[in-house]
C-alpha cells in the first residue's frame, strides 16, 4: 500500500493517491518551498583560514599589498553578507580596498569558484570554508 508523500505524515493511502488529504498536500508544498528558500549554512571561519583554503598565503605574494587586498575583500564581504553585490557591496569595496572595479569582479569570480561565497538573487552570502572540506580535514 502506498504512503502519503508528506514527509511529516507517512500514513497508508489508497492506490492512485499521493496524499491522504488536502491538509497533507498543503503541508508538503509548504515544506518544499521552505527547503528551497533555505540559505547555505554560514561559517564563522577566520579570514586567514578562508584565504589559506583558497591558496592565498602571505608566502605566495612577493608584496604584502596583494595579500592585504584579499584580506580586506574577504573581511568586507563577510561583514556585509546578505546584502546586494551591485548596490551595496561592490560600490563600497571600491573605496574600502582602493582597487579598480575590474579587479573586484575577478576577486568575486575567484570566491564563487572556491565556493567561499554564494551570489543568490543579487545578494552576496559569505560561506567561509565549505562544510564538506571541513569534514574531510584530519
Amino acid at each position: 500500500m502506498p504512503k502519503c508523500q508528506n514527509p511529516e505524515c507517512g500514513k497508508d493511502i489508497s492506490e492512485g493517491k499521493n496524499y491522504c488529504n488536502q491538509e497533507c498536500l498543503k503541508k508538503a508544498i509548504t515544506l518544499r518551498r521552505q527547503s528551497k528558500r533555505q540559505k547555505p549554512e554560514v561559517n564563522d571561519s577566520p579570514i586567514e583560514t578562508v584565504l589559506k583554503y583558497m591558496g592565498i598565503d602571505k608566502a605566495n605574494f612577493t608584496k604584502n599589498v596583494a595579500y592585504r587586498h584579499w584580506e580586506l575583500f574577504i573581511k568586507f564581504v563577510r561583514d556585509s553578507s546578505g546584502r546586494s553585490w551591485d548596490e551595496f557591496i561592490r560600490p563600497r569595496l571600491r573605496s574600502f580596498i582602493g582597487i579598480n572595479y575590474r579587479y573586484l569582479g575577478e576577486f568575486l569570480e575567484c570566491c564563487l569558484a572556491w565556493e567561499t561565497v554564494v551570489l543568490e538573487d543579487g545578494n552576496l552570502l559569505f560561506i567561509g570554508v565549505p562544510n564538506e572540506v571541513k569534514s574531510h580535514d584530519p
